[in-house]
């Protein structure tokens, strides 16, 4: 999902007014529902029983269009199959069976993603720079961007070991701790209120407002920005860092503000879509504190350990974790084509069936 994605409903923000998507709901309507705030659209009619012959094609037409996508799905996935949960003549039906499932999708893609930072969805190429060699020149680089004044110097951490990794590496990978492979750029980031930002964007044109950002997503709108770059933000506190189905980072580029909330993160000549899917494929645990709302420190952030592939095999994991993620969000919308069709069928069919019969007579009477 990326956030130009949301531009329908950020404009229609700024002039909020009744739309065939937006409707006004009273209090005393919410207090009935005992305040179920899933209320159907009211300017959606509702399928009549002479709409049931074209819900069933709706219907025929998306299944038709999911059992391909989860054969192209089963098709990309096999090389990989070592690397599955499931034996290689079962991915298919194991295919069908989880899509249907709660969270799915958001499971699959968890597969996806360790399987790409694992080294087991993309082959590995000899003629590829090691990255052990792709190390040394990032620690160059590093070096003249800390002299220049650009980052801070890293933290002298030790390095990974095989214990911190569920998987072998693949031999011509390297490992770093974050610190080393890319500049957390925290003292950058300012917070500023939410009425402190309304005041701030209050008349100007949206030409002069730039996305101010949080843990999760973007929070609002600043007229000003603090980074002008592809940035990794990887939430800070208030991210389910212990679900292993939900996202705790996401890619912003351009100019930017970047709160507290957010770790400020970018690749030195590492790929920010890699770092991405490792710092979501990671397992936080034991490395988050707080109870009730869970914090990840900054030095922890710089403590992780990750794998590093060779630069170009990082270009071509993004790439295939991009073609993965494109069939399983179009596997997600038709799926739930499927059941709202679906749904939609079986009232209009029940309709139909409850609907009274006419027992009006001939006016010349009974034959």
């Amino acid at each position: 999902m990326r956030v130009e994605e949301f531009d329908p409903e950020t404009e229609w923000w700024h002039d909020r007014r009744e739309t065939a998507q937006a409707w006004k709901v009273s209090i005393a309507q919410i207090r009935e529902r005992r305040y179920n705030l899933d209320i159907p659209n009211p300017n959606k009619p509702s399928p009549e029983h002479g709409d049931s012959l074209a819900l069933q094609r709706r219907v025929a037409e998306a299944s038709a269009k999911e059992t391909g996508l989860l054969d192209d799905l089963a098709r990309m996935l096999e090389h990989a199959s070592e690397g599955f949960s499931l034996p290689r003549d079962g991915i298919r039906a194991g295919l069908q069976a989880v899509v249907g499932a709660p969270d799915g999708i958001a499971y699959l893609r968890r597969i996806v993603m360790r399987l790409a930072v694992s080294g087991a969805l993309v082959p590995q190429d000899v003629t590829d720079e090691p990255g052990a060699i792709l190390l040394q020149r990032i620690r160059r680089t590093r070096t003249k961007l800390v002299k220049d004044h650009f980052i801070h110097d890293a933290i002298v951490l030790p390095a990974p070991s095989a214990r911190d990794f569920a998987f072998q590496l693949p031999p011509r990978w390297a490992s770093a701790r974050l610190s080393e492979v890319a500049a957390v750029l925290d003292f950058r980031r300012e917070p500023v209120n939410a009425t402190e930002r309304q005041r701030r964007i209050a008349g100007k044109p949206a030409d002069q407002l730039y996305p101010y950002y949080g843990a999760t997503q973007q929070q609002g709108w600043i007229d000003d920005y603090l980074f002008d770059e592809e940035l990794v933000l990887l939430g800070e506190d208030g991210v389910p860092f212990l679900d292993p189905l939900r996202p705790k980072a996401y890619l912003v580029s351009g100019k930017s503000w970047v709160n507290n909330h957010a770790h400020a993160i970018s690749g030195i000549e590492m790929s920010n879509p890699y770092l991405l899917h490792w710092l979501n494929s990671f397992d936080y645990s034991g490395r988050v504190t707080g109870t009730t709302r869970a914090k990840l420190n900054q030095f922890r952030v710089n403590d992780i350990p990750l794998p590093v592939p060779p630069r170009a095999e990082q270009d071509r994991i993004v790439a295939c974790v991009a073609e993965f993620i494109d069939v399983l969000n179009r596997l997600r919308e038709l799926h739930e084509a499927i059941s709202t069709a679906s749904t939609e069928l079986a009232r209009a069919l029940l309709h139909q069936a409850t609907k009274p019969v006419s027992t009006a007579r001939n006016a010349d009477g009974p034959a």
